[in-house]
């Protein structure tokens, strides 16, 4: 008890039972301590990954709306017709 009224004076103006908590802590005096919650796990978004490569329809869109573009893409290889979904 005199060694936790001594822990009590270095605190004048706390609360006794934050004191109390701060003091079994700091003895090792307490078995059980809840683990604080954090924030939540982040739940948003998508679950399944992306496919890799460029769908039928953004091909036939490319083709049709730009040529020159489509042309362009398949020359520089940025356009693989092996990766089309």
């Amino acid at each position: 008890m005199d060694e936790f009224l001594e822990f009590k004076s270095q605190y004048p103006k706390t609360d006794a039972d934050k004191i109390a908590k701060l003091f079994l802590l700091e003895h090792g005096l307490t078995d059980s301590i809840k683990p604080r919650l954090g924030l939540e796990r982040p739940s948003g978004g998508s679950k399944t990954p992306m496919p890799k490569g460029i769908s039928q329809e953004d091909v036939k869109r490319l083709r049709v709306d730009s040529p020159r573009l489509y042309e362009k893409m398949l020359r520089t290889g940025k356009l693989n017709p092996d990766e089309i979904i």
